[in-house]
């Protein structure tokens, strides 16, 4: 359950909002393409998406609350939800390509190592707390990673003090944190084919804070080093 991949990301300060099902509205244009993705893809496409998650553990269909200690494939809990309602849509509109998932899933990763250098520099080398909201077409491979489809993944990080406990999907996002987006296809035999970055523009998040505010700023960041079921 995993995928090493780059985009991009922004870095955005946000109150707690404890709500149970939570909507991100996203914004962007492409940065990079690779693979399979061009030449239908390219830089300076713009790019909308909505990711929708539920932080309530008992509307899930499925869960693996054991820590996975697999090295590349680390993580300390994996909820599976139904979509919809859950997961997300990536709107291409240049081209009329929509993506639409079929699986839903919340990835929890609670005081886990990321180096630095699978950041590109984006960020230090160092434990962090973070979820990841995943839309996928995909199915399992013979290994049970990602094989045949495409994933889009919103991946959210915040410092250590964020999770408290890993066995559970936060219910708030922290007040620090940074936002990443990536496509990624997979052929039949669990390989990455194509990798597609959009550099976040706007970004908002339903519940709303309490400020009725989300400050963003945007950046580019390769990342390799986030997991897939």
């Amino acid at each position: 359950m995993k995928y090493l991949l780059s985009l991009a990301f922004s870095t955005a300060i946000l109150s707690s909002t404890y709500a149970t099902t939570i909507s991100i509205d996203i914004s962007g244009t492409i940065s990079s393409v690779s693979g399979s993705y061009a030449p239908d893809l390219f830089t300076g496409q713009a790019v909308t998406a909505s990711f929708s998650y539920n932080t309530n553990e008992l509307a899930a269909t499925s869960a693996d609350t054991t820590p996975s200690l697999d090295p590349g494939h680390e993580y300390t809990s994996f909820y599976d939800f139904e979509s919809p309602p859950y997961g997300g849509t990536v709107n291409i509109p240049s081209i009329s390509a929509t993506f639409t998932s079929n699986s839903a899933a919340v990835v929890v990763n609670d005081d886990l190592f990321i180096d630095g250098a699978d950041l590109d520099g984006a960020l230090a080398s160092g434990t962090y707390d973070w979820i990841e909201i995943l839309a996928s077409t995909t199915v399992d491979g013979t290994t049970g990673y990602p094989a045949d489809g495409e994933e889009w993944t919103l991946a959210i990080f915040g410092p250590t003090d964020w999770i408290t406990d890993g066995s559970l999907i936060p219910d708030d996002l922290p007040s620090s944190y940074t936002a990443i987006l990536l496509g990624i296809e997979f052929d039949d035999f669990e390989e990455e084919i194509g990798i597609v970055f959009v550099e976040i523009g706007s970004m908002t998040v339903v519940p709303e804070p309490s400020s009725c505010a989300l400050l963003l700023g945007v950046a580019a960041l390769a990342i390799i080093g986030i997991r897939r079921k």
